[in-house]
């Protein structure tokens, strides 16, 4: 009965075996060493380290991961674990839901800043219509001489293109200092 365990136990390590040669060799090693005496426990070692690897690979698939992503999971597990599989299967679990919920957080970081400069971005186009139709009233209302007004509305437009509100601004300012000027005597 134990042949026949031994010899299934063998011809699945050989069959359903994804594990590259010489990481199973340095496997068959590691349980040579830690079980001297007893076959069937060095067998059962390596099934079990075995299963474990083809888990972590088959993980890959379900993770919802970038394969580069998956690749640094892998590699952090076996510079913490080095070729104990079994115990890289078992934490690789958490570091998947880990690096899933930093990029949930990072969407949303993302998707809030997209919305925030969305609503900024809003505001100062309507912030910039409305400065516009003010600019049109304030050129028409005042009474600074045409040739004059046409000028600091020129340098407005060349200062600031295409923003009216920092144009209107630039206006005020420029009204402003013409009417201060203009009454001292």
């Amino acid at each position: 009965m134990k042949k026949i365990l031994l010899l299934s136990i063998m011809l699945s390590l050989v069959v359903f075996s994804k594990m590259p040669e010489e990481v199973k060799q340095e496997i068959k090693n590691d349980a040579r060493s830690i079980y001297d005496e007893d076959k069937e426990q060095r067998h059962i070692y390596i099934k079990w380290q075995e299963d474990s690897y083809n888990e972590i690979e088959e993980k890959e698939k379900e993770a919802g991961l970038s394969s580069e992503e998956y690749r640094k999971l892998k590699k952090e597990l076996q510079d913490k674990y080095g070729r104990n599989f079994v115990k890289q299967n078992i934490e690789i679990n958490e570091l998947i839901k880990r690096e899933k919920k930093i990029k949930i957080e990072v969407e949303k970081k993302i998707g809030m800043k997209l919305s925030e400069n969305k609503k900024i971005n809003e505001l100062e186009k309507g912030q910039n219509i409305k400065s516009k139709a003010e600019i049109e009233e304030l050129v028409k209302s005042d009474s600074i001489p045409k040739e004059i007004m046409n000028h600091f509305e020129k340098e407005a437009k060349k200062l600031y293109p295409g923003n009216f509100y920092e144009q209107k601004k630039y206006l005020e300012s420029s009204i402003s200092n013409y009417h201060f000027i203009k009454n001292i005597k």
